[in-house]
């Protein structure tokens, strides 16, 4: 975490407003462990959004809930393969329709 800290120190030197975003990207199958990782680096380094892979059922996505509600970070994009189409913008209606399926 001091590296990331770092990192983040040495960005802003040379832009003041930098970084635009910080992602964290999180195994949709990491299950309430996720929560724990969200929240470290989200105390560290502010995140603005995440990014799921492995997204290919909402089933194993039950732990967004915990950290929509306890930390705020939107869900920006999902991962669904390994290629450069199987990645998209995240649709929260969607997910919840095919969640509560």
């Amino acid at each position: 975490m001091e590296e990331l800290k770092k990192i983040r120190r040495t960005v802003t030197r040379k832009k003041a407003d930098a970084p635009d975003e910080v992602f964290l990207t999180l195994d949709a199958n990491s299950g309430l462990n996720a929560l724990s990782q969200a929240d470290s680096f989200h105390r560290v380094m502010g995140l603005t959004g995440l990014i799921l892979t492995k997204f290919d059922s909402p089933a194993r996505a039950g732990f967004l809930f915990p950290i929509l509600q306890q930390l705020a970070i939107p869900i920006k994009y999902v991962g669904t393969g390994e290629k450069v189409g199987d990645w998209q913008t995240f649709d929260p209606e969607g997910f919840l329709d095919k969640f509560l399926a």
